[in-house]
């Protein structure tokens, strides 16, 4: 694949994604979606970003959102990054992650969300149990608020989305080549 082809424009990623150019702006700029700006101003989407975003998403039937986290906030907070998952039954929060992961695999629920920092435990090795014990391979992970060593480290999982909540949309950087 060219250099050219690893990217899309906005356009072409609300098209395979189903979604309006808006959405995918807002995903870009909350980090839903790994993107770069030209230096005229345009978004160009990583290829693999969107076709990460659509594995997650249609991975399978499951249904409900658990939010782990050190302090509990609003789903709203979380934006228009849990909007793809959003069903009738309201998400639920925990401030303790071992009650989470009982909840977990009590429930099989279709995202966990991992909002950062936990309170306690290990982020790393909480995201690695979610991902080991996850048999049927439906489940879409989702960590916000991530370091950016976190992010170094979990960019290239496959069923992980690494994204920020709405309390200030993230600076897309140009860290690749202008096409």
């Amino acid at each position: 694949m060219s250099g050219k082809d690893q990217y899309l424009t906005s356009r072409e990623a609300a098209e395979q994604l189903g979604v309006s150019l808006r959405t995918v702006q807002l995903w870009v700029e909350s980090g839903v979606l790994r993107a770069w700006k030209t230096v005229g101003g345009h978004r160009r989407i990583e290829r693999q970003s969107v076709e990460d975003f659509l594995r997650a998403r249609h991975k399978g039937p499951r249904d409900g959102i658990v939010i782990i986290g050190g302090r509990a906030r609003p789903p709203e907070e979380f934006g228009n990054v849990l909007a793809p998952w959003v069903s009738a039954e309201p998400p639920r929060f925990f401030s303790d992650h071992y009650a989470a992961l009982l909840h977990i695999g009590a429930h099989s629920p279709g995202v966990v969300a991992l909002d950062l920092p936990l309170a306690s435990g290990d982020a790393a090795r909480l995201l690695e149990a979610l991902r080991q014990h996850d048999a049927r391979g439906g489940l879409s992970i989702i960590v916000f608020g991530a370091t950016p060593g976190q992010a170094a480290a979990w960019r290239d999982l496959p069923d992980v989305l690494l994204a920020e909540a709405s309390h200030g949309p993230r600076r897309v950087e140009a860290t690749a080549p202008v096409i």
